[in-house]
């Protein structure tokens, strides 16, 4: 197989469309970018700058951007503005800068970028661009949402009045905010059919013992191709290693692979989840009995109906935001997204 060439270089930074959504994420984008504004102007860059009234608004205005004659959109925000960006930058070729200002920061966290606005604009400036793979997630209705970190389902909508407020995800902090969420995780029965299904490398020996009794065979069929039917918590398609605030739900995801790494934890009682959480913080799950990981080109999600013949919906969160509705196909796109980053 051919894989993608993920190009790499460097771009001239003198004129940048920067976007944001003052009102969504951790409280302090208007600060930040002002800062960051101000930064440009020091450097010499000229901005043209827009604000969406919410996410879907700040997608609206990258849409007519695209486009125009930017060097870069730079978005400012976290993980969900970032994916607003996403779904109009995909698959072109418009380099996206970053300047840091949500709660979980997991692009951030990924490309190493610098947390101060000045420091990140520095960045920009600077014009290193780095090309990545990007997940895609498309349903029966012919619904397409693109994602960078990773896709998560087993969400249970009932539970929506009750998870943690934004206010208090401000308070808390990403990563305890997500564990008051991740608790609240019941088992559902959900069919997963794998295609390109391959190992996770630098898995350990306990690890892939494991699912090879699960699975009932060594090596995935000889077209990669696995269907499993069964109790899960939770279910994340890994593009990047981290999730959630810094978790390390995939810890073995690489964006250069043109795969999806997939964890999946497995009818687990209030016990088994508080580990599982307690995992993800160092990655350290991999060889739990309870978790399965995968590596995949593509998988088909779907809940599988109760006993009584129906299937309540299930929402898939993708880079911390609200996506689609299974059932749902998640694909690895290679070479999709053009980021700036800090050099190496």
């Amino acid at each position: 197989m051919n894989m993608p060439e993920y190009a790499i270089g460097y771009e001239t930074i003198g004129f940048v469309a920067v976007v944001s959504t003052p009102t969504v994420g951790s409280g302090v984008v208007r600060h930040v970018t002002e800062e960051a504004l101000a930064r440009f102007e020091e450097l010499g860059v000229d901005v043209d700058s827009y604000q969406g009234v919410d996410l879907a608004d700040t997608q609206r205005i990258v849409r007519e951007l695209v486009d125009a004659d930017y060097d870069a959109i730079v978005v400012v925000g976290g993980d969900a503005s970032i994916n607003a960006v996403l779904q109009e930058t995909a698959e072109s070729s418009v380099p996206v800068g970053m300047i840091p200002a949500g709660i979980s920061n997991d692009f951030a966290r990924q490309f190493r970028l610098p947390t101060t606005p000045a420091a990140a604009a520095d960045v920009i400036y600077e014009g290193f661009t780095t090309t990545v793979d990007l997940g895609k997630l498309s349903d029966a209705a012919g619904n397409v949402s693109y994602f960078g970190t990773a896709a998560c389902t087993s969400f249970d909508p009932d539970n929506r009045p009750r998870l943690i407020s934004r206010k208090l995800r401000r308070q808390l902090g990403a990563t305890l905010a997500a564990f008051g969420e991740f608790m609240m995780l019941q088992p559902k029965t959900y069919r997963i059919e794998f295609s390109g299904l391959g190992e996770v490398p630098f898995i350990d020996e306990t690890a892939r013992e494991i699912r090879i009794a699960r699975d009932g065979q060594y090596t995935p069929l000889d077209d990669g191709h696995l269907v499993l039917e069964r109790a899960i918590n939770f279910a994340a398609f890994g593009n990047m290693r981290h999730y959630a605030g810094g978790l390390l739900v995939c810890p073995r995801a690489d964006t250069h692979d043109d795969a999806l790494d997939v964890t999946i934890v497995e009818n687990a009682n209030k016990i088994g989840v508080l580990q599982a959480f307690l995992g993800f913080r160092s990655g350290s799950h991999l060889d739990y009995e309870f978790i399965s990981t995968y590596r995949c080109k593509k998988a088909t999600v779907s809940l599988v109906e109760d006993h009584e013949g129906t299937s309540q919906p299930a929402e898939v969160f993708a880079d911390g935001a609200l996506s689609l509705q299974l059932p749902v196909t998640i694909e690895s796109v290679p070479a999709a997204a053009r980021f700036i980053v800090p050099a190496p």
